[in-house]
């Protein structure tokens, strides 16, 4: 009976060998047998549409039970973990036994509870195949192909043996970009063939052969190690020259985002790449250094195309050294005929600039020789710089191409947070080739491309011919490195022509398209794109005349709608019986203006005389005659949306967080409506975030208004432009201003454009807004200013109609004007003096206290007398005065202030008699005076000398030299922006030091944050700021605001140059007790973490042992905020390992909750220490909980299994952090292994032990498995974490960091 089962076809059948399965073996005949009911199924495999299927027969003898179909079926469906879940075809009902599967249909295996759908007709369109689906590897391939290539002739090199790594890197072929380093080890280099297995099993694709990067076939392992280190993996195709360079990125300085090949033109006849072989000749001048290290590149220029970057290779080590002579042979391809070459170099090495004489080229196949003298350095510390040099050929009897010095003029946009510090790299080309990637290094200007600002470089060339195009790009990665550029502007000073090349685009990866490269071509003309939305059709717009500060008025019958519209022109037609002579169009100017045109009579402008007549048109006009500026009506109509825009692309945006900026785009994000409150007065809202209102309060500008008086804005309108300015109803004199890096600010009237807003209408509002009257509405229509000719309007109040009186005489009052009397002392000062005052409603200021005979202002023993406007105020109770220290007479000695309303009440009298110097006294320039009472005449809040205390951090380049200031908010107001100048150390803001300042303001009462701002011009000038305390020593009271980073930051792609600090308060105190003995000090940062029944606090930085904390036989204490965690049952403690003796021997921790004083005493008495103790660094602590006992503390083991695979040991440091039902463990670092000497070797097991299924892993090597063990209330528990993957940045999908999933669970 066997032999006849052995003899019999097989079935097509599963036939599982496992004693699950339920197989029998039964002695009855078959005719005897019950009847059967058999289904046929097939099984697909979850996500992947190319396993064809699994077919077949399911009944009672071959599967009794799902668990055996499920063992049968992770032999023939191929899923990592094996099937352990069976599905219908879309996920949704699960098969739970061998009944539920139904005859003919078809089901889906997984090894996870989550299935992925598949397209079951896509699925089952080709037969089956009886092999399986799992994709050869690379390696696997790569064998195949060999096997089957008879031509193949390899040498064997068994007597070469690889003693120590070396280290190779691969490039594939034709793609230099494509790359992988490996180290030539003896288990990878048994055999060359053997080596190539490992090649493409890294490469991922069939490696068959090895070139050097010049092309030349490395046969065998002593090829191999002779070479540079440099490798092209090849398969059967033949060898493509590339520039196959580790330091590709600066080979040469190539603009990111382009090819790394330099593309060759197309000719008419097809290219012969195999032919063009050249000798080249490089003779290095003999003068001192004349040597490079570097890597030297050449690329030969044909008429038909050019070689690419070609790199200049020898096995020799001693090459372009000073007098010598080094010889190559090259393949150049079929370029046409030479007409110039490119000769540079990398700029790597230690010593990479490089003096070259001459080249020499022979053509092997005709043996014409060429002669190019250079006779230049190459180098960025000589010369100009460069490091590429462009030479002609010069034929016999005929004139060669000459060399150019390019002009390249460089625009950076007028947006805000335009500019970049990144490096600039441009390309240009012409009709007879291009210059090759040039950085552009050396401006006319101190930095280069600035905010609106144009940077001027030279490039020498041979001569490009017409001008086609330019590449431009920057290698400026992450926020703040974007740019944004205008224009480039290309002067050939040998023709002396001139191009274009227009972009208006960002360069940048947050921005636009992301693209940090552009391809610009040549350009005329200048165009507004922003402002076509005037000209939509019913729209009512007005012509304003420069020259007279008029509207053109247009009488008969007017058609404003435009009937053309192209780049540049709008064309509109003024209906009368002139017919085609009143047909004008529209030129839209670069300076916001326009002029009209005439269509008939090119040339022909309408200009007006200062008297506002029409003149002729011809001959008589001046620019300001003819353009015009264009005004649409009903901007700021009730309910309209419009966009603020601050630029050509930016917009004034109220960001979710609250934040007001001028850098937002002109999208929906930016949309603000308009809240007409009464005439010339306004709110804005924002669309996107409704009830969220610009305002302007406590000397900020943001979006978190709610609609009350600060949210008050009166508009002035600027008619030479077309722009809005916005002042603060709530803070006369102050507008809605922009800083360099784009934030609203409230800012005072100085002449520059950061005031202006260009208005964009979106949606018009109401012409009539509901339940007005019909007074109102004349109010509204009668808003608008009388015109100025001024370019921006000042923030000084100017005379109203007496229409406007009416609406705005509540602001105009004259009990908000006051006498300010300031008497000088022995020493005057020609600085700008600025006063604010305090009172119990609001503050007013800065108010610049000027005339127009500004030399004559606060001359010694002066007194000066200035009108100002105060209101709304409140009570006062302090002022605060100072100059800005500009000009070169700054130093102030202020005697006395007073100060009165116009119409009468009390004098105010504030004594001084103080110095305002940076130099003298305590370094201030301003100072703050409270105002006393009449009763006794003491100050109603006292001066206090508040102490500053600044921490500089320890990481590398933490110091500045760059301005920092400082302001402090309290109760009662703030102290102002100070100028941290006067400290107590030699030189302020010095890595790891403290530096200690007293600052003098009335009493702020408790202090709530403070506001840090460092004024770094460039990033080698960031700050790194740790902490800052502030103590005042008549309370003796400390607060203390933690920073703990660089200052300027980005944030949302803006650079903020200060940051608000909030107050480090809390409702527990925590005591850390460090050991009695000398070493038991730490220098590392000590950090907490604390965990509740409703949370976890998250990383707490207690400080660092560098700023005398954590001493020998010390108690620190430190108020931290534990809120909303519930009721606590852990703390872990620890630190971070850094500094020089980082070890710490911890005593106990104590924990005090501040409001019931109940105590908490949790021993500890262990080191934290890698080389010491159990070699942790952290330690957990469990909280005892009331009646309840503390939760153990359990020791949990820790069992990782390292892969088999070739290269799976890694020597990187491996860290983990489990986590549980109540919490975790944190990051842990495995050092110490119980079982191994040598840890994560191939196919090794470690066990490791940890004082928590999901898990972190990290850095570098092929992970197996985790299991972990620990026992707990009497009972084994062991947990088993698959992984199965690579942790290789290098392999898999890059990832150094896995989370790994329970994947079963054992109790004993």
């Amino acid at each position: 009976q066997l032999q006849k089962l052995d003899s019999s076809p097989p079935s097509n059948s599963l036939q599982p060998h496992s004693s699950e399965s339920g197989l029998t073996m039964s002695s009855r005949h078959p005719q005897v047998t019950d009847p059967i009911t058999s289904k046929r199924v097939c099984f697909y495999k979850s996500g992947d549409p190319q396993f064809k299927g699994f077919r077949t027969v399911i009944n009672n003898r071959t599967y009794k039970t799902l668990d055996a179909l499920l063992d049968s079926l992770s032999k023939r469906v191929p899923l990592p973990f094996g099937v352990r879940n069976i599905t219908t075809p879309q996920g949704i009902h699960g098969i739970s036994s061998i009944e539920e599967l139904e005859d003919g249909k078809s089901y889906i295996c997984s090894d996870q509870k989550k299935v992925k759908p598949i397209n079951l007709e896509e699925a089952s369109r080709k037969p089956l195949p009886w092999h399986t689906t799992r994709p050869v590897s690379a390696r696997r391939h790569a064998m195949q192909i060999a096997k089957q290539n008879q031509f193949r002739t390899i040498r064997r090199d068994n007597s070469v043996v690889i003693r120590t790594p070396r280290k190779l890197v691969v490039f594939k072929n034709g793609d230099a970009g494509i790359k992988h380093t490996i180290m030539l080890q003896r288990k990878t280099t048994q055999s060359f063939e053997a080596l190539l297995d490992h090649v493409s099993e890294v490469m991922q694709i069939p490696v068959l052969k090895l070139y050097s990067a010049d092309g030349r076939r490395i046969d065998g392992l002593q090829a191999l190690i002779l070479c540079s280190g440099i490798v092209v993996a090849v398969g059967r195709e033949p060898f493509k020259q590339g520039r196959y360079d580790p330091q590709s990125q600066s080979l040469p300085t190539r603009l990111p985002g382009i090819s790394n090949r330099v593309q060759p033109k197309q000719g008419n006849k097809p290219q012969q790449r195999n032919c063009g072989k050249w000798k080249v000749s490089v003779l290095t001048s003999q003068l001192p250094c004349a040597g490079t290290t570097s890597t030297v590149y050449i690329i030969l220029y044909g008429e038909r195309s050019n070689s690419g970057p070609i790199f200049l290779y020898s096995y020799e080590e001693n090459v372009f050294n000073s007098g010598h002579e080094d010889v190559f042979e090259i393949h150049a391809g079929d370029i046409g005929e030479l007409y110039k070459i490119r000769i540079g170099h990398s700029n790597s090495g230690e010593f990479p600039g490089w003096h070259c004489q001459e080249i020499r080229l022979q053509d092997l196949s005709t043996e014409e020789i060429f002669h190019f003298p250079v006779n230049r350095w190459l180098s960025r510390d000589e010369s100009d710089g460069e490091i590429c040099r462009e030479v002609p050929v010069f034929h016999k009897g005929f004139p060669a191409y000459p060399v150019s010095v390019y002009k390249v003029h460089v625009v950076t946009g007028d947006l805000w947070n335009a500019g970049t510090e990144a490096n600039v790299y441009v390309t240009v080309y012409g009709e007879k080739g291009d210059t090759g990637s040039r950085q552009l290094l050396n401006s006319q200007k101190p930095i280069k491309f600035r905010k609106g600002q144009t940077d001027i470089f030279s490039l020498e060339a041979v001569h490009l011919g017409y001008l086609e195009k330019v590449v431009i790009g920057h290698d400026g990665l992450g926020a703040g490195n974007g740019w944004f550029l205008e224009k480039v502007v290309v002067i050939d000073t040998l023709k002396d022509i001139e191009y274009t090349f227009s972009c208006n685009r960002w360069l940048d990866q947050g921005e636009d398209d992301s693209k940090i490269v552009r391809e610009l071509y040549v350009t005329d003309g200048f165009s507004f794109s922003e402002r076509r939305w005037k000209f939509q059709k019913g729209n009512v717009i007005q012509f304003h005349c420069r020259l007279t500060g008029r509207f053109v008025l247009l009488k008969d019958n007017v058609l404003a709608f435009p009937l053309h519209r192209t780049d540049i022109i709008f064309s509109f037609i003024f209906q009368d019986n002139g017919g085609t002579l009143c047909e004008l169009q529209i030129n839209v100017l670069s300076d916001r203006s326009v002029t009209l045109e005439s269509v008939r009579n090119s040339g022909c402008f309408v200009t007006f005389n200062k008297e506002g007549n029409p003149t002729a048109g011809v001959g008589e006009s001046s620019a300001h005659s003819e353009r015009l500026a264009i005004h649409v009506k009903g901007v700021l109509r009730d309910g309209a949306i419009i966009l603020l825009n601050s630029s050509v692309r930016q917009s004034l945006c109220i960001s979710p967080d609250g934040q007001c900026v001028g850098t937002g785009k002109q999208a929906e994000e930016s949309y603000l409506r308009v809240h007409k409150v009464s005439g010339g007065i306004y709110m804005l809202e924002s669309v996107r975030t409704p009830k969220m209102f610009i305002r302007m309060k406590d000397g900020q500008c943001d979006g978190m208004g709610t609609g009350d008086q600060y949210c008050h804005f009166k508009v002035d309108k600027n008619f030479l432009n077309g722009s809005l300015n916005f002042e603060s109803v709530k803070s006369t004199g102050m507008y809605i201003g922009l800083l360099t890096d784009g934030r609203a600010k409230p800012l005072v009237y100085t002449g520059e454009n950061n005031l202006s807003f260009y208005p964009q209408v979106i949606k018009f509002g109401r012409e009539k807004p509901t339940g007005t009257s019909a007074t109102m509405d004349k109010h509204f229509m009668a808003e608008e200013p009388p015109v100025r000719n001024q370019s921006i309007f000042r923030p000084s109040p100017v005379p109203a109609s007496k229409t406007q009186s009416k609406v705005r005489v509540s602001s105009d009052s004259a009990d908000d004007n006051w006498k300010v009397c300031i008497m000088t002392g022995n020493k005057g000062t020609k600085a700008l003096v600025f006063l604010w005052v305090y009172g119990d409603q609001g503050v007013a200021g800065p108010i610049n206290l000027k005339k127009n005979n500004k030399d004559k202002l606060f001359q010694a023993h002066q007194e000066d007398e200035f009108l100002v406007k105060i209101k709304d105020v409140g009570a006062i109770y302090k002022i605060r005065i100072g100059h800005d220290g500009t000009s070169s007479e700054a130093e102030w000695k202020l005697q006395k202030v007073t100060m009165r309303k116009d119409k009468g009440g009390p004098l105010l009298v504030f004594d001084v008699n103080r110095l305002l110097s940076k130099v003298h006294g305590n370094g201030e320039t301003e100072c703050e005076l409270p105002v006393t009472r009449k009763k006794d005449g003491k100050p109603i809040y006292p001066v206090v000398q508040y102490q500053v205390h600044i921490y500089t951090g320890h990481l590398n380049q933490a110091e500045t030299q760059s301005p920092v200031f400082i302001c402090l908010f309290g109760e009662r107001g703030d102290s102002g922006q100070r100028l941290l100048h006067k400290s107590d150390q030699p030189i302020r803001f010095q890595k790891g030091q403290m530096d200690t300042f007293q600052l003098d303001a009335v009493s702020l009462g408790k202090l709530q944050r403070v506001l840090l701002r460092c004024e770094a011009a460039t990033k080698s000038q960031y700050w790194y700021c740790e902490k800052v305390v502030i103590k005042e020593p008549e309370e003796d009271s400390e607060y203390i605001f933690n920073c703990e980073r660089w200052i300027p930051y980005s944030s949302q792609g803006i650079v903020k140059s200060d940051i608000e600090l909030p107050l480090q308060e809390g409702d527990w105190k925590v005591t850390v007790v460090t050991g009695d003995f000398p070493s038991a000090a730490t220098e590392a940062t000590v950090f907490l973490f604390v965990y509740g029944n409703k949370g976890e606090s998250g990383p707490i930085i207690l400080g660092s042992g560098k700023h005398q904390l954590f001493n020998p036989n010390s108690a620190d204490t430190f108020q931290v905020n534990l809120k909303n965690l519930g009721e606590l049952y852990k703390i872990r403690i620890g630190h971070d390992n850094s500094g020089e003796s980082p070890g710490w021997f911890l005593e106990e921790v104590i924990l005090q909750e501040i409001l019931t004083e109940k105590e908490l005493i949790l021993p500890v008495k262990e080191w934290l220490d890698e080389e010491k103790g159990s070699g942790d660094v952290w330690k957990e602590l469990a909280i005892p909980r009331g009646m309840k006992n503390a939760l153990a503390v359990v020791v949990y083991q820790v069992h990782i299994y390292t892969g088999a695979k070739p290269g799976a040991e890694t020597d990187s440091s491996v860290y983990m952090n489990l986590i549980g039902t109540r919490g975790d463990t944190g990051k842990r670092r495995l050092h110490r292994s119980v079982n191994q000497k040598v840890k994560f070797q191939q196919g090794q097991h470690q066990r490791h032990f940890l004082a928590i299924s999901k898990m972190l892993l990290g850095n570098g090597w092929f992970l197996e498995k985790v299991v972990i063990q620990f026992q707990e209330e009497n009972r084994q528990h062991e947990s088993v974490f698959l992984c199965n993957r690579w942790l290789n940045e290098y392999q898999d999908d890059g990832k150094t960091e896995r989370e790994l999933f329970v994947w079963y669970v054992l109790r004993k």
